[in-house]
């Protein structure tokens, strides 16, 4: 990936460092931005503290826009400019380019895409990988397919099989390291 997208950690990390120093002075967009920012701050009943809403747990500037708007609080500008690079870039490009292109700099493939690995799915995903884990250490023998078998019917799902399922958490496993590294 390039460290200019928005789906990079890389270029996050750049945007905040612009912001977190004294570099914003000197760009005008970047300047308003920053300090409309900290003027939303200080007009809540509850100041926020921007330091937190910096978000280190974020990866990038796709995480960390939804986070923000989760919880209720405007993103930061690093966050804002990232996604506004990216979306000229994609409206630049007169349809040439895939939102997945703009963002990340790379062609759609669903099964390694971003929202692959870091959509709604995840839970799910993540909870699979944390029961498995558990009942391997309880039983080494027990095969994949069992644990899977029995995850599905603890979450009410009879409707996909033990190994489709299987598959699917391979690949979004690959697909999340790709995006976690």
């Amino acid at each position: 990936r390039q460290a200019n997208l928005a789906g990079a950690t890389e270029s996050l990390e750049l945007h905040r460092s612009i912001f977190e120093g004294d570099a914003w002075r000197n760009l005008p967009v970047m300047e308003s931005l920053e300090l409309a920012w900290q003027e939303y701050a200080q007009s809540q009943t509850t100041i926020p503290d921007l330091a937190e809403n910096r978000d280190r747990r974020s990866r990038d500037a796709i995480q960390s826009f939804t986070r923000c708007l989760d919880d209720g609080v405007i993103p930061p500008p690093e966050t804002l400019c990232l996604i506004n690079e990216a979306l000229c870039r994609y409206l630049a490009a007169n349809g040439d380019l895939s939102l997945d292109e703009g963002f990340f700099g790379s062609p759609h493939k669903k099964h390694s895409s971003y929202a692959f690995a870091c959509g709604s799915n995840t839970d799910r995903m993540e909870a699979f990988t944390t029961f498995l884990t558990v009942s391997k250490i309880e039983d080494a023998r027990v095969s994949q397919v069992n644990i899977a078998e029995e995850f599905l019917k603890h979450n009410n799902d009879d409707e996909t099989e033990p190994e489709t399922f299987l598959r699917l958490w391979r690949r979004w496993r690959q697909a999340s390291k790709k995006w976690t590294e």
